[in-house]
């Protein structure tokens, strides 16, 4: 779980999930989870506007923030387990594909 600001506003929420247990699929890759801070305590769920690298369903164990790319906003890197680190190098949030802006 993290916080950073993908939308150039208020502070926004990221988590990873996903269990240990390879046999129990249902439960073992997961998307992860994004909401957009709308101020005042609010946030709305970002469900399928994360990017490929973000919705993809995986076993993920911990997510980091930064500028990897080095193009001035951030990016979220993700650890998944016993696969590929998954990147998502553009975290800027497209107004016309999220309610509210």
């Amino acid at each position: 779980m993290g916080i950073a600001d993908l939308d150039n506003g208020d502070p926004d929420v990221f988590g990873v999930t996903g269990g240990i247990y390879p046999k129990q699929q249902d439960v073992y890759s997961t998307p992860r989870v994004m909401y957009r801070n709308l101020g005042n305590g609010r946030f709305e769920e970002l469900l399928g506007m994360g990017g490929p690298a973000i919705d993809a369903p995986h076993s993920s164990r911990g997510c980091a923030f930064g500028d990897f790319d080095n193009d001035g906003d951030v990016n979220i890197l993700v650890i998944n387990h016993n696969e590929p680190p998954s990147l998502r190098n553009d975290t800027t949030l497209d107004c016309d594909q999220v309610n509210g802006c």
